[in-house]
């Protein structure tokens, strides 16, 4: 565990800015996603996450719609309130062997990390969005 969190966050920014995945691309469209279906669904899905009774229809087709995210039986959709974007485990095992394991090992440092790393991507790439 020698590696900060900042460390980390730069190794994910790395792999997420790199050409070969267009990951920031990625980032970027599930920010407008984002911003889109919050302006359209408005009765407070960009606000709570689309939880409780004001709640949205819940989200359908986009691959950044329900990465973390899943349904009640009843409808109800769980989110938190943030755009989501998928990393493929297999993208990053290509690209760098070493860090894939590492998240394998220890997920929670590591997904602190490559969360801050789609942050960044996404205030550069959409400035205002934080």
């Amino acid at each position: 565990m020698a590696d900060s969190l900042t460390e980390l966050q730069a190794q994910y920014q790395d792999f997420l800015q790199g050409e070969r995945y267009n990951y920031s691309e990625r980032i970027a469209t599930c920010v407008d996603d984002y911003v889109q279906r919050s302006r359209t669904r408005g009765r407070g899905w960009g606000k709570d996450g689309g939880k409780g009774a004001a709640a949205a229809e819940p989200p359908t087709g986009s691959s950044s719609d329900n990465a973390a995210g899943g349904q009640f039986s009843s409808g109800e959709t769980v989110g938190w309130g943030c755009p989501r974007v998928r990393v493929s485990l297999s993208d990053l095992r290509s690209e760098n062997p070493l860090l894939a394991q590492r998240l394998r090992h220890d997920p929670l440092r590591h997904l602190r990390a490559l969360e801050a790393a789609c942050h960044a991507i996404a205030a550069e790439e959409r400035p205002g969005y934080d």
